[in-house]
C-alpha cells in the first residue's frame, strides 16, 4: 500500500498515469488532499480529473473549498420535493404544489458538515454518510494502541558477488576457432573469420 498523507502538494509527475496500473499490480493507493484544486495545480485539469477517476473510493470531510464541494454535490446527484404555492383572488384561494429537482446535500449543507461526518463514494454504491469512528470510544481498540509490537527479525548479510573473469577484446585470424558453417553457410562468410571474439583474461594471455 502507499499512502500519500500530503498528496495534494508531493509533486508525482507520472502519478495520473500509473494509479490506472497499480491496482491490477496488487497495489492500494491512499491519497489525502486538502481539496481537488491541490491536484489540478500539479497536474493539469484533465490529468487531474484522470487521477481522481482512477480512485475506487473517494471519503469527503467537511470541504473549505467551493469547487471541491459543488464537484461532490454533483456526485451526490438529486433527488426531488414538492414545492407549494398559494393564490388568492378576493374571497377565493388556491393552493398548488409542483415536483421539482433539489440537490441531495447543498452547497451549504456540505460546508456545514460536523468534524465527524464524512461522505464516502465508492464505485458500485450509493453515496454513504457515515461517522469518523474515535479511538476512544472503542474501548477495544484503544487497547491495541498499548500493544507491544513483535520483534522484526534482521535480515542476513548479503552474500560477497560472484567474481567475474575478466574479459579482452582481440580479433583471430582465419582458422581454428572460427565459426563452423555447418548447415548453413550464408550465415558464417568467409569475413566472420575476421570478427572480434572475447576470451577470458587467462585465455588472452
Amino acid at each position: 500500500m502507499l499512502d500519500f498523507d500530503e498528496a495534494g502538494v508531493t509533486d508525482l509527475p507520472e502519478l495520473p498515469e500509473k494509479a490506472a496500473t497499480l491496482n491490477g499490480r496488487g497495489i492500494s493507493l491512499s491519497l489525502n488532499a486538502q481539496d481537488l484544486e491541490q491536484f489540478v495545480t500539479l497536474y493539469g485539469q484533465s490529468r487531474a480529473w484522470s487521477l481522481l477517476n482512477n480512485l475506487e473510493s473517494k471519503i469527503v470531510h467537511r470541504p473549505a473549498s467551493l469547487q471541491t464541494a459543488k464537484y461532490f454535490c454533483e456526485w451526490l446527484a438529486y433527488t426531488s420535493a414538492f414545492a407549494s404555492t398559494e393564490s388568492s383572488h378576493g374571497a377565493s384561494q388556491s393552493e398548488g404544489k409542483s415536483e421539482r429537482e433539489m440537490p441531495l446535500l447543498t452547497v451549504r449543507e456540505l460546508a456545514e458538515l460536523d468534524d465527524d461526518d464524512v461522505l464516502v463514494f465508492h464505485r458500485g454504491y450509493k453515496p454513504i454518510r457515515a461517522r469518523r469512528m474515535g479511538i476512544t470510544d472503542y474501548p477495544i481498540l484503544q487497547e491495541r494502541q498499548d500493544l507491544t509490537p513483535p520483534p522484526v527479525p534482521l535480515l542476513p548479510a548479503p552474500e560477497p558477488p560472484t567474481f567475474l573473469p575478466s574479459w579482452q577484446r582481440r580479433s583471430l585470424k582465419a582458422g581454428a576457432f572460427r565459426l563452423d558453417p555447418g548447415p548453413y553457410p550464408l550465415y558464417a562468410p568467409e569475413t566472420a573469420a575476421h570478427w572480434p571474439v572475447m576470451l577470458r583474461g587467462e585465455e588472452a594471455a
